[in-house]
């Protein structure tokens, strides 16, 4: 009686961890936030909360990690955007996630056509499983502007283009602050987002 009492309890205790832990989340595909260095915990589970009500999958909060080393660009001071989706897109097959989200408070940049450093909002691959979003520019609403980012470079792993719909999340940004302007996937964009789940 005795080591049935145990193993029951010992199931139990393994149940309860297994929903504690962001790597045992059992629905499929999920998409982690990785928040980097001094990222604010409440600003990071806000982002989960709106990314799980806006999108048809698991969205896990992982554990703060330190902002990797080579990314960092002496020069101007700030992080390469291109090295860091590289490295979340790394940890997302390593742990068979569909897509890593870098979340970070330093301004990232990469380069364009006209410039070879260029502070940007986020970045991320096309199709692809690695992103990065920072607070670094976004200056006031941080939270609906973030999600806002975020979405939008998910969007963009899940293989979206930019968007001409003026309220569309998949709207370039072209290095404005439009966020506060964009309400949803719009019509043409959200029945692309099918993609999430592959």
């Amino acid at each position: 009686m005795r080591y049935w009492v145990v193993i029951i309890l010992f199931n139990f205790l393994v149940a309860c961890e297994t929903n504690k832990s962001p790597t045992k989340i059992a629905a499929d595909p999920i998409i982690a936030l990785q928040p980097l260095g001094t990222f604010p915990e409440s600003t990071a589970a806000a982002l989960a909360d709106s990314l799980q009500q806006a999108l048809n999958c698991s969205i896990i909060l992982l554990p703060a990690r330190q902002l990797p080393k080579q990314a960092y660009y002496k020069q101007r001071q700030r992080y390469r955007a291109d090295t860091l989706i590289k490295l979340a897109a790394i940890q997302s097959k390593a742990l068979s996630y569909r897509t890593v989200v870098y979340l970070t408070v330093k301004d990232v940049s990469h380069s364009n056509e006209q410039h070879h450093d260029f502070g940007i909002f986020g970045l991320g691959y096309q199709p692809g499983n690695g992103a990065v979003a920072s607070t670094f520019r976004l200056r006031k609403h941080i939270n609906s502007r973030l999600f806002k980012v975020v979405i939008h470079e998910i969007g963009h792993n899940a293989g979206l283009p930019h968007c001409t719909t003026s309220n569309c999340y998949m709207r370039d940004a072209h290095g404005k602050m439009i966020q506060d302007s964009l309400v949803a996937f719009c019509n043409a964009c959200k029945p692309k987002l099918v993609h999430l789940r592959k």
